[in-house]
């Protein structure tokens, strides 16, 4: 009984705020004067039959969607067949501010969703219904828990989010749900509440095993990016170690290659399993440097085993390990020009072999250090502040000339390499920018950071219409509870 008659309270402060609109705008007595005051159960019954209908109107020759002043003439329209001798229909008056209040809803929340999306076209075929619960139940305006309140906004959030702002086509299991689930609303609403908490737990439960399917392909994504990671960081490594051994050196030039190029995996590939300090990685450096410079007394056979077990670690087929492994023995420890023919073909080979990990491999950002000597102080500072924010953070980019935007959740990020990991809604790899080209458009407008969101869609529109009333009434306060539903 509390909770009834604090949300009668709230309902009659919004309709006090909206009679004192109406009084400084100069619409007062838009919908007094003579006729017939359209009882509750008429207005049902009309609704009940515009329900179902296609909520499209034909406006300069052709067909748009349906606003709520369309659905409005077509409610007093349609209301005549109840007026006795012909009366024009009139609405009471706490059914005029609940039509009102409901318009403003839809009005605000069409401007928070993309233009001719599938939240749109939700929103539109909702009319109805929406306006039906909120007739019979002025509680709507005031309950966040309001079930067909949070059916509405479980519904435009799920389209915006994972539908409008998705890369390419939507997910058509997801927007066959939808479309579903609005069906049933149309054909089965008739008052009771109770199918909106049927459906809200149905597209609950499809949302969390979405949620489940993206945060498995994010993690994914995030491992092998970390795993690149950990493969470029080797494979440097790799290569300074080679470079040093190879500085001032006289081989041959099967040998430098073998070294630079198949060797450099080989010892990568021991540093990513055993690491530095291991004898795996000790046993291959100390080969690398028998073939630079080769002893007297070397066991060439045992040199030629670890040399081509080595290499057949690292991708090559056993007859080019086999071969190489022979040359490359030969070479060092003759240190001659043989068979040159042979020797530069086997060269070409390991360098058209694919590299250790190349299948995954992506563009690599600049050096850390020159990609801050080309950024401005602002961009630094930007920089500086993209490092602090957690992974999970959501940016939004835009991508046309329009305005278009697109969300994106930062991932992962490297601050070894500057690269970061942007996912959409459904987990899938967006695209992997570095840290300074990110601060470069968070600088210049073409990046920004979403904030968080502590309200929910509906509670947000319902605060900034609030608040519009406010301003027209000349309040500087309401309680909480009026209108947001807080």
């Amino acid at each position: 009984m509390v909770d009834a008659a604090r949300d009668e309270e709230s309902f009659a402060r919004l309709r006090e705020l909206l009679a004192q609109r109406r009084t400084i705008l100069g619409l007062a007595g838009e919908d007094g004067g003579d006729g017939h005051v359209a009882s509750g159960d008429e207005l049902q019954a009309v609704l009940a039959g515009l329900q179902n209908r296609p909520p499209l109107v034909k406006s300069g020759g052709r067909m748009v969607p349906r606003t709520m002043q369309h659905l409005r003439q077509d409610l007093l329209a349609h209301l005549r067949q109840f007026s006795p001798g012909g009366q024009p229909p009139r609405l009471a008056a706490q059914h005029r501010d609940t039509l009102d209040l409901v318009g403003m809803l839809f009005e605000h929340l069409g401007k928070e969703v993309p233009l001719g999306g599938h939240a749109e076209k939700l929103l539109t075929r909702l009319q109805v219904p929406l306006l039906r619960v909120a007739l019979s139940d002025p509680s709507f305006f005031t309950q966040r828990a309001h079930p067909a309140r949070r059916l509405l906004n479980t519904l435009v959030e799920t389209a915006a989010n994972w539908i409008d702002s998705s890369d390419g086509e939507a997910d058509p299991t997801l927007v066959e749900k939808m479309r579903l689930l609005v069906d049933r609303v149309l054909n089965e609403y008739t008052g009771d509440l109770g199918l909106f908490e049927q459906l809200l737990g149905d597209l609950d439960r499809h949302m969390s095993m979405l949620a489940r399917k993206a945060e498995s392909a994010e993690r994914r994504h995030v491992e092998a990016a970390q795993g690149r990671e950990r493969l470029q960081t080797a494979r440097m490594r790799a290569s300074a170690a080679i470079a040093e051994r190879l500085a001032g050196a006289r081989v041959a030039p099967l040998v430098r290659t073998m070294l630079e190029q198949a060797w450099t995996d080989a010892l990568a590939l021991s540093i990513l399993r055993h690491g530095e300090d291991s004898r795996a990685y000790r046993e291959r450096l100390a080969i690398a440097e028998r073939l630079v410079k080769p002893g007297a007394a070397e066991d060439k056979e045992e040199l030629r085993r670890e040399i081509e077990r080595g290499l057949g670690q690292v991708g090559l087929h056993d007859a080019d390990a086999a071969q190489v492994a022979q040359r490359v023995v030969e070479g060092a420890a003759a240190n001659d020009d043989e068979a040159p023919a042979s020797q530069t073909e086997l060269a070409l080979r390991l360098k058209q072999r694919q590299r250790l990990g190349e299948e995954l491999s992506v563009p690599a950002p600049a050096p850390t250090a020159a990609v801050q000597a080309t950024l401005d102080l602002e961009e630094k500072r930007m920089l500086e502040r993209l490092k602090t924010l957690p992974f999970g953070t959501w940016f939004e980019f835009v991508r046309s000339p329009g305005g278009e935007t697109v969300r994106r959740k930062l991932a992962w990020y490297s601050t070894l390499t500057g690269r970061c990991l942007f996912v959409n809604q459904r987990g899938a790899r967006c695209d992997e920018r570095s840290l300074d080209q990110l601060a470069r458009d968070m600088r210049s407008g073409a990046a920004r950071l979403v904030p968080a969101e502590q309200e929910s869609l509906i509670d947000r529109a319902w605060n900034a219409i609030t608040a519009a009333l406010r301003q027209f009434a000349g309040r500087s306060a309401v309680p909480a509870q009026g209108g947001a539903g807080a």
